[in-house]
């Protein structure tokens, strides 16, 4: 499991976004979807399920929430390891000039992987 971390939960968010000025940097992974996916393929013991637990929408979903929670309170963010084609057209019709991201080459090669 990841720890404490990882948080999904809007109302836990929205005071992290509320208050302050520091930047707020973010692995996007949606905890909920994972769990309900880990769940879905409970059981299956092969390496390549990974990618079917921690989809592209979980990303999409963790990335989304904080990009609007950045919009509501222009609120400087940093998105960490992008590693969806959903997440970068999110950002690139969305994103405002206070959220930033960044992509390692080991994640564009998962997304290539997963195709």
């Amino acid at each position: 499991m990841h720890g404490q971390l990882l948080v999904d939960q809007e109302a836990t968010l929205e005071p992290i976004f509320a208050q302050g000025r520091r930047l707020i940097a973010v692995h996007a992974e949606d905890q909920s979807r994972i769990n309900q996916r880990r769940q879905e393929f409970a059981g299956i013991h092969d390496p390549a399920v990974h990618s079917q637990i921690q989809d592209n929408q979980a990303a999409l979903l963790a990335t989304q929430l904080a990009l609007k929670l950045s919009q509501k309170y222009q609120r400087r963010l940093h998105i960490l390891h992008m590693s969806t084609a959903e997440e970068a057209d999110l950002l690139r019709q969305e994103k405002p000039s206070w959220v930033t991201a960044e992509v390692t080459p080991q994640h564009l090669s998962i997304e290539y992987q997963c195709l």
